[in-house]
């Protein structure tokens, strides 16, 4: 006798439910990393993790590094740890036994592939996605040199003021592009880190700046940008890209947005900025492939106090730096599909692109 039954479901219904759950709230943490060496100067670290529930997602960027790594045809970054950059489950940075392990509840450690690249100047550029949950208050981020060696730590805090949200509304006839971000401004060092969502986009896109992707070569293309406007109803209000077209050219933000989409028209993008812009208050527009405007939402107001984080002492700071940083270079494609850096530095203007 037929003692049960039930409906298979398709596999490709299932992967739409689990991107398309709505994102919970974001906690944002934030870490300043100072070297380990105290003789040492000339190099700083900045890491933002954003956190949903679900999932960590880091951006950031670390100085006074080796240059250009990995070069071509070495064993740059193969040692164990080399280039790497690990959240770590101690309290302290004083060494490897306050700093702990790496931070995970997988079987395997996913920290062992996350590295960064460096420029000429050995400047380097961050970005993960850990699908896991952890509560990072007070644990250590830990950067690694080429050999793998412990050279820099921060503590993470938990961030409030500067952090702004957005949730983005269908714009333009047609569109049902919907979606989220959270921003987080940084005052002292002029950065503004983001993370955000998109859904309903064209499907199984790929970016021409991947691998064997043709898409997004359009004019706005694929982006995810921060306007200078003051609403969202229409192109006028809703301004030009936030940089200053006279003391910067091309365009920053011609190459900040998603890299690809889902087969159901999902898609990641993060980013960090420099510039002497808070983006509270501001419209965040999302384009399509062909750079129309199809969804945008208004930057929410955060609080007024100042931010901080926590050094490597486990001091409070206000992680300020000097003035007049210059754009930053490109990034490991491979650890974070969706990243972007760009420069705003100037003072301010309005152009539409």
């Amino acid at each position: 006798d037929r003692v049960a039954c039930g409906m298979l479901a398709e596999a490709e219904e299932a992967e739409e439910e689990e991107e398309q759950e709505p994102e919970a709230t974001m906690q944002v943490y934030h870490a300043h990393a100072n070297w380990m060496d105290s003789t040492k100067g000339g190099m700083m670290g900045h890491m933002t993790v954003f956190a949903n529930g679900t999932s960590l997602y880091g951006v950031g960027y670390a100085t006074g590094l080796e240059p250009n790594l990995p070069a071509a045809d070495t064993t740059d970054c193969t040692a164990t740890n080399g280039c790497g950059f690990h959240i770590h489950t101690g309290s302290a940075c004083d060494d490897a036994t306050t700093q702990g392990g790496h931070l995970y509840s997988a079987d395997t450690d996913p920290w062992a592939e996350i590295r960064y690249e460096t420029d000429p100047d050995g400047m380097a550029h961050m970005f993960f996605e850990l699908h896991e949950v952890h509560d990072l208050t007070g644990k250590p981020f830990v950067i690694h040199d080429n050999s793998g060696a412990r050279v820099a730590c921060g503590l993470f805090a938990v961030m409030e003021a500067g952090v702004s949200s957005v949730e983005l509304s269908p714009y333009g006839e047609g569109s049902t592009v919907t979606g989220a971000a959270t921003v987080l401004y940084i005052a002292a060092i002029d950065a503004i880190y983001m993370w955000g969502h998109a859904m309903n986009l064209e499907a199984n896109l790929l970016s021409s700046s991947m691998t064997g992707g043709s898409d997004c070569t359009a004019t706005n293309g694929c982006g995810a940008h921060i306007h200078m406007g003051t609403a969202c109803t229409d192109v006028s209000t809703q301004g030009g890209h936030l940089y200053n077209s006279s003391a910067t050219t091309p365009d920053p933000w011609l190459t900040i947005g998603y890299h690809n989409t889902s087969a159901t028209g999902y898609a990641t993008f993060s980013g960090l900025a420099f510039g002497p812009y808070d983006p509270a208050g501001k419209p965040f527009v999302v384009h399509n492939n062909a750079g129309d405007r199809v969804a945008c939402g208004m930057l929410s107001a955060p609080p007024t106090t100042p931010a901080s984080s926590t050094d490597a002492s486990g001091s409070s700071t206000d992680a300020s730096v000097s003035a007049g940083w210059r754009p930053l270079g490109g990034h490991w494609a491979s650890v974070l599909m969706c990243s972007s850096i760009l420069s705003l530095l100037g003072a301010s203007a309005n152009k539409l692109p």
